[in-house]
C-alpha cells in the first residue's frame, strides 16, 4: 500500500486527474526506467453539481533494484477498491489479496477484521479483534 494510513480512506487522499493516456496494459509492458503514475475510477455525485466519488485505485510503481546479477528496472501494480462510505475493502498487488471489515466505534471507522491471502504457498494470514481489547 501507500505506506500510510490515509490510503485506507479516499476522503483523505488528494487524487488529482491526470492527463495521462498510458494505459495500465503499456505501463505493464514497457521496459526501461518508468516513473510512479496513478489510475483513479471515480464516480459522479447523485446531485450531478457535487464532487465525484473515489471508487478505486490502480497505483504503478518503478524503481531500479538492485541484485546479484546487477540491477534492472521493476514495476509492480496495485489496486484499492473503496465501498460506498470511502473506506478501502479491497487491495490486490502481485502476490497478496487484503480485504478489510469495518465498524464505527466511538463514532470513528475502525478495522473490524482483515484476510490476506499471500501467493506464496497459499497462506492466509486473518487479523481480528481481540476480546480484551474489545472490552476496554
Amino acid at each position: 500500500m501507500l505506506g500510510t494510513v490515509a490510503a485506507l480512506f479516499a476522503d483523505q487522499l488528494r487524487v488529482l486527474d491526470i492527463k495521462d493516456k498510458q494505459t495500465i496494459g503499456a505501463f505493464e509492458a514497457a521496459k526501461g526506467l518508468c516513473k510512479d503514475t496513478l489510475w483513479a475510477q471515480r464516480k459522479d455525485s447523485k446531485e450531478g453539481s457535487g464532487p465525484s466519488q473515489l471508487q478505486a485505485l490502480v497505483l504503478g510503481r518503478c524503481a531500479r533494484v538492485e541484485g546479484r546479477e546487477g540491477s534492472w528496472n521493476a514495476r509492480v501494480l496495485e489496486l484499492l477498491v473503496f465501498d460506498a462510505t470511502g473506506k478501502v475493502v479491497l487491495v490486490v498487488g502481485d502476490g497478496h489479496l487484503e480485504g478489510y471489515r469495518w465498524v464505527t466505534d466511538n463514532g470513528k471507522p475502525m478495522i473490524a477484521g482483515a484476510r490476506s491471502l499471500l501467493s506464496i504457498g497459499g497462506i492466509v494470514v486473518e487479523a481480528k479483534k481481540r476480546s480484551a481489547v474489545a472490552a476496554k
